[in-house]
């Protein structure tokens, strides 16, 4: 059943079967409600519902701003699968990387107040800071790591902080011997290290660090009371909404995730009632209730394309600082979502027609599905008055075919069944030891009954290896191998952790003589 042809079913449905739901609804009714944003918005509140209860999705919370007035907003189902406390606009959600879109908004304050400069260099801050090509080093910029053009594979850096266990020094550290695999400035590739590189040049230039700054720049300025950016501050609010995935089709919580050492990639934490001011501000020119939180410059030059990511027929997709940029048909949308393992959430933003969406989720990735959905939906209800596409649908056929494109790649690195018969490979202890790599460190294997563990970096927690044949061992929490290759002493000289290779990285290490 297509969204477009059965809207009318589903507002007839919910004014019959959801009485929570009539009170939303009086003032909008197509004949009462001459202005055709208002007029849509009976029509988005039935996808709402429908596609919430599609979802599984335990709790939602949706907002919509337009000419600077909330005209929808809508909280569903519970904080925790299981337990009866409903969400509310004061219920606190992680908002993953949509916080990246705090921290440019938090550089633009420094810059109008001349502390800082888009294009001021990252060694003017930190002088001791190296990427792996010293020119590079030299010339990268804040508005280079704002708008992820630095020549690095996507999410370089990503794996060492809660595989290796390594403090935000030390993943600083090791990124000069990350090598680039495109050149600066040409190609986008999403990041998290290197963009909240520039949080900590915030820091580093104002002698306060980023939860300080975002505070003190954004939230209170904006009046965002509930707002918080520590994972600290958000597991002690008892009004959160709890991460959750699907678990054989049962809905579990699962630990929320921690991005306190790269803050200004994904640490904020917000609730419905202070992301509405959020999208005010960005969409009133940093403006809020009188107030000038961000000149309208420095707000306009974030949401202005610096990197390409693709082009088709129909528009160009961009990046430009914390924001992607659409441009499709003369319709313009800046917005950025934000995904961890529980959570996910989206901010999506017309700014010719003034109007902006909210969506946070505590579920994934059934919540991006969800998330996707309504503001689809609302994109088509804004610019063309009526939805005649099941965006529902097509989300989760788009979720299916990535997850399908990703179990297809999966397939190349995942050990098949082990041949037969196996190779015997040496004793165990023959392979323990520790082993090298510039940019990864040190990781060590132990023997561990009659298998073998590899300890990476600084993690004490290890992870257990299985023999698969001769001298590949499979890491059991993968399926991926760990092959160590021999010398011309027919020991071990080598070992190729076959998951740390991927997408331009080196997995290769070099044994450590004891």
């Amino acid at each position: 059943m297509r969204i477009g042809k059965s809207i009318g079913w589903l507002l007839g449905s919910l004014l019959i079967v959801l009485p929570g739901c009539i009170l939303l609804l009086p003032d909008w009714f197509p004949g009462q409600e001459k202005d055709p944003i208002k007029k849509v918005m009976p029509l988005f509140d039935a996808v709402v519902e429908h596609n919430f209860q599609q979802s599984l999705v335990p709790g939602a919370a949706v907002g919509v701003v337009y000419n600077d007035q909330v005209i929808y907003s809508r909280c569903l189902g519970v904080r925790k699968a299981g337990a009866s406390e409903a969400v509310d606009a004061d219920t606190l959600f992680q908002i993953a990387s949509v916080s990246k879109s705090f921290n440019s908004s938090l550089i633009a304050t420094l810059v109008q107040d001349d502390l800082m400069d888009w294009d001021d260099k990252v060694v003017q801050y930190w002088p001791e800071f190296q990427m792996y090509d010293p020119w590079v080093t030299h010339e990268l910029t804040i508005r280079d790591c704002l708008s992820h053009r630095c020549g690095l594979p996507k999410y370089a850096g990503d794996e060492l902080v809660p595989m290796f266990g390594y403090d935000q020094a030390e993943v600083y550290a090791r990124m000069k011997y990350h090598k680039p695999v495109t050149g600066f400035r040409t190609t986008f590739a999403y990041q998290n290290i290197i963009y909240a590189l520039t949080g900590e040049l915030a820091s580093r230039r104002t002698g306060k660090d980023w939860p300080a700054l975002v505070t003190q720049r954004i939230f209170q300025p904006l009046g965002m009371t509930r707002s918080v950016a520590t994972l600290a501050d958000y597991e002690k609010e008892e009004n959160r909404a709890y991460p959750h995935c699907l678990d054989d089709e049962v809905m579990t919580v699962v630990e929320p995730w921690c991005d306190d050492l790269v803050p200004g990639a994904g640490a904020v934490s917000s609730t419905l009632s202070d992301m509405i001011r959020w999208v005010r501000m960005q969409l009133n020119e940093g403006n809020l209730d009188g107030r000038t939180v961000v000149k309208r410059e420095l707000l306009q030059e974030t949401h202005s394309p610096e990197t390409l990511i693709s082009t088709t027929d129909s528009g160009v997709l961009s990046y430009g600082m914390g924001w992607m940029i659409n441009a499709a048909g003369g319709h313009l949308a800046v917005f950025h979502g934000g995904d961890y393992l529980g959570v996910s959430a989206m901010v999506y933003l017309m700014p010719k027609e003034k109007v902006g969406v909210v969506i946070l989720t505590n579920a994934y990735p059934t919540g991006n599905i969800y998330a996707r959905s309504l503001y689809k939906t609302l994109d088509d209800l804004v610019v063309k008055g009526t939805c005649e596409k099941d965006w529902w649908a097509d989300s989760v056929e788009a979720a299916e075919a990535a997850a399908a494109e990703a179990a297809e790649s999966e397939k190349t690195i995942v050990l098949p069944d082990p041949p037969s018969p196996v190779v015997p490979g040496l004793e165990p202890a023959v392979y323990a030891g520790e082993y090298q790599n510039d940019f990864y460190g040190t990781v060590r294997i132990a023997v561990a009954g009659e298998g073998l563990q590899i300890y990476y970096g600084k993690n004490p927690v290890p992870t257990p290896l299985s023999h698969w044949n001769e001298h590949t061992y499979k890491d059991t929490s993968t399926g991926t191998g760990v092959i160590f290759r021999l010398g011309s002493d027919h020991q071990p000289a080598e070992m190729e952790v076959v998951v740390l290779g991927l997408d331009g990285r080196d997995g290769h290490f070099t044994r450590v003589d004891p």
